[in-house]
């Protein structure tokens, strides 16, 4: 599965202009990852000029950095979040698997403490070819329906925090380069170092 670049309407990061080439920001960038302030930062991706954490709830971010060359020795950082697909694929999994043994549970343990419960299941109406789907019939959607709602709005909440996250990085990222940062990234970083 690739990675997606999100880049939403609303979610623009700001650009930052340093007085340095390409390598120079990666060299700095290095240095200032090495002595713990620049976290995740990978100078070598497969896309971009570097990567550092956008650190979101419940899904982490990459920070990815787009280095094009300015005027002289200037160089245009832009920035773009990138969801790390393997934690939310993983949660999907979990939460999709949890259906069938819950369901499963739920209705043997209902049969087993309720006599009226077992007395309701054994009913024609809810025997189909066998097969007793009285718990079924509304277990199944009563967990699954409101599982593209929960999952939309813990990516929201991912993708908010990420982008709060990534504007303190790109203000570390600018302290660090000797520019100053831009408007935006002045609120979330409140730290000097």
């Amino acid at each position: 599965m690739t990675d997606s670049v999100e880049n939403n309407a609303g979610d623009d990061l700001p650009t930052l202009t340093v007085p340095m080439d390409a390598d120079a920001v990666i060299d700095r960038l290095d240095v200032a990852s090495r002595r713990g302030r620049m976290a995740g930062f990978n100078g070598q991706p497969d896309v971009g000029l570097f990567i550092v954490d956008a650190w979101g709830t419940p899904f982490d971010h990459d920070l990815l950095a787009m280095g094009e060359k300015a005027t002289g020795d200037e160089t245009r950082l832009s920035f773009s979040l990138r969801l790390r697909r393997k934690l939310p694929t993983i949660h999907a999994i979990i939460l999709l698997l949890t259906v069938w043994p819950g369901v499963w549970l739920t209705d043997s343990m209902l049969k087993l403490w309720f006599a009226w419960y077992y007395a309701l299941t054994q009913k024609p109406m809810f025997i189909w070819g066998g097969f007793e789907a009285f718990t079924y019939i509304w277990y199944i959607p009563l967990c699954v329906v409101p599982l593209p709602w929960f999952w939309r709005s813990i990516m929201r909440r991912s993708r908010t925090t990420s982008h709060a996250s990534g504007l303190e990085m790109i203000g570390k990222i600018a302290k660090e380069l000797g520019v100053t940062p831009p408007p935006a990234c002045e609120a979330g970083n409140s730290d000097d170092g």
